[in-house]
């Protein structure tokens, strides 16, 4: 329990045109799963730094200790899905680069392929909060 989990990161500009980087990346030694894992492995995420999306967040009860209601409302808008497709792209570069094949046995969790079809749908079905 000596680990912030989050041992490195690292930081991109999805377009060239940028002026600062607009995806971080998170690197754990730990994979990024729901399940129980017996496993070694490694994650890296992309996150979206500058959403253009807007979610909401509002009361269900005058309770104040109620719950409110939450909908992320994470790519709503074209441009942040677009960049985290970049941002997937990065990391699958990354984890396949020959320094790390000493540490890993086979990708766990991954998009079905890196076709863009494919990098929509995990994105969707796999983003969560930081």
């Amino acid at each position: 329990m000596t680990s912030n989990i989050a041992e490195a990161g690292g930081f991109i500009r999805s377009s060239s045109d940028l002026d600062a980087p607009d995806i971080q990346f998170h690197a754990a030694p730990a994979l990024y799963v729901d399940e129980p894992v017996f496993e070694h492995g490694f994650g890296v995420g992309p996150c979206v730094l500058t959403p253009d999306s807007r979610g909401i967040v509002a009361p269900l009860s005058p309770d104040p200790t109620a719950k409110p209601y939450i909908l992320h409302n994470y790519y709503a808008q074209e441009s942040d899905m677009a960049r985290m497709v970049q941002g997937m792209r990065v990391a699958m570069e990354i984890s396949s680069q020959p320094a790390l094949a000493p540490y890993t046995t086979r990708p766990y969790y991954t998009p079905a392929s890196d076709s863009e079809e494919d990098l929509r749908a995990h994105i969707r079905a796999q983003t969560f909060t930081l």
